[in-house]
């Protein structure tokens, strides 16, 4: 291994030109998640890693079968891209959501995807695949890259766009787009390998073996550099879920339905006897304890939801952002 690298000193990297926060070009130059990982593996590797061309991601491909690059930073393997390149085991996995404007109609998953359905997604990305493998490829509308996916869903262009969570928050916040909102799951996930050209075999092996080398505490300064939030990479926990944002209102009203009925109760059974023995009985001491609980558990109810859509409201203005402020308090 450490002689075929002698024999290919000079590697010509492929990326994503706008891709953030995973990767994109400034300047001329790979920035990102991606730029961090390889300016790594160019020190352990002994070797030159060329900067990608700023071309878009169909034309990254193109190139990639032509074989006028020779690795690809990020790339989810398919069948049709297996033809071509080798990849090394997924070094990220990220939470493929739906994204939606905030006069939508809430879909909760793919299941409630529907024949008319227009749906955005960005043009050679491996989730277009897999949504055309699933049946959607005839309301598939493909944007050049992510900025215009968003803005596509935005001028109502298209009804749900699909990415993934962590390039979604960033987008957003970017752009500053008013009322677009990540509504659920996929139950798909982006798993990002390096992808080298079908011809270069032995690179894929000696690639893993330096991805396996990275420590802790390298991929710590790695995220750290690249600005990268630990809640755009973990498993989506849908605050903003359709099935999540009802669980308190539907909580609230059993609570209330109960407080009622129990008041209604106290108020029949007050009608029907003597005030004083039924206050000196013990069972309905017990019972007007049981409503006082009921009340402040109703008062408790309430300042829950309350704090949950506080949460709401500031993760849809300023996305995860809030999470890098509590972990730094």
């Amino acid at each position: 291994q450490r002689d075929w690298l002698e024999q290919h000193k000079v590697i010509r990297l492929g990326s994503d030109r706008g891709w953030r926060p995973f990767e994109y070009i400034d300047n001329g130059q790979l920035r990102g998640l991606s730029a961090n990982y390889f300016r790594l593996l160019e020190r352990k590797l002994g070797v030159e890693f060329v900067p990608p061309p700023e071309v878009t991601w169909d034309e990254v491909l193109n190139l990639a079968r032509a074989k006028q690059v020779d690795v690809l930073t990020m790339a989810m393997a398919n069948e049709d891209r297996r033809a071509y390149l080798g990849f090394t085991d997924p070094y990220l996995s990220v939470p493929q959501v739906l994204v939606q404007r905030s006069d939508a109609r809430t879909l909760a998953g793919l299941q409630d995807f529907d024949s008319k359905l227009r749906i955005g997604v960005v043009s050679g990305y491996a989730i277009a695949d897999q949504l055309r493998d699933m049946g959607f490829g005839k309301q598939l509308h493909a944007a050049s890259d992510y900025k215009q996916g968003l803005l596509d869903l935005a001028d109502g262009r298209t009804e749900v766009f699909v990415g993934n969570l962590a390039s979604t928050n960033h987008y957003i916040r970017e752009l500053s787009i008013p009322g677009l909102r990540v509504t659920a799951p996929t139950g798909l996930y982006l798993d990002l390998s390096v992808a080298v050209r079908k011809d270069w075999e032995p690179l894929v092996e000696i690639l893993n073996k330096a991805l396996i080398s990275i420590t802790a505490e390298e991929r710590g300064v790695i995220y750290r550099q690249s600005g990268m939030l630990a809640s755009d990479l973990e498993d989506f926990r849908p605050v903003l879920g359709v099935k999540q944002a009802r669980l308190p209102w539907v909580l609230l009203t059993v609570v209330v339905v109960v407080l009622l009925l129990s008041v209604a109760w106290a108020v029949y059974s007050l009608r029907r006897h003597d005030p004083s023995e039924l206050f000196g009985a013990r069972h309905s001491l017990l019972v007007g304890w049981g409503v006082i609980a009921l009340f402040l558990l109703i008062i408790a109810v309430i300042a829950w939801v309350g704090l949950t859509q506080v949460e709401k409201r500031i993760r849809l203005t300023h996305g995860n952002a809030m999470d890098t402020v509590l972990g730094t308090t």
